[in-house]
């Protein structure tokens, strides 16, 4: 039987099987590294050791291992952007709402997808 992908809108209870939610919901990264970075092949320096490492879709990687990067790559732009913006106080209901997402709140399909509008958000600005 073929399985059906799920939007992740159609996700309503919480999926703690990250698995079960990469192979149902999520696309695999399909394309290599160059195509989300300013690496291509031949070059040298991290973006090639990366890619040499953990694969061009970085399929190496556990989940553990990229969530980490995702998290340590956010607090260095975070330390940068603080430094450039005129207002870099956090607005009143923005820490109470990542405390709720922390705690579960959220699905960690939803989670994954508010990292990801977050991320389009800050490249599109």
């Amino acid at each position: 039987m073929e399985e059906r992908a799920i939007a992740p809108h159609q996700v309503h209870r919480k999926n703690t099987d990250i698995k079960q939610y990469q192979l149902t919901i999520l696309p695999k990264m399909t394309k290599p590294l160059g195509y989300y970075t300013s690496y291509t092949p031949g070059d040298e320096g991290l973006l090639a050791e990366m890619q040499e490492a953990w694969g061009s879709q970085f399929e190496e990687l556990t989940n553990v291992e990229r969530t980490w990067m995702i998290m340590k790559i956010g607090e260095n732009l975070c330390a940068d952007f603080d430094e450039t913006e005129d207002d870099n106080s956090l607005r009143d209901g923005i820490e109470k709402a990542v405390e709720r997402i922390c705690s579960d709140e959220l699905s960690i399909g939803d989670q994954l997808r508010l990292i990801e509008a977050l991320v389009y958000q800050v490249i599109s600005s």
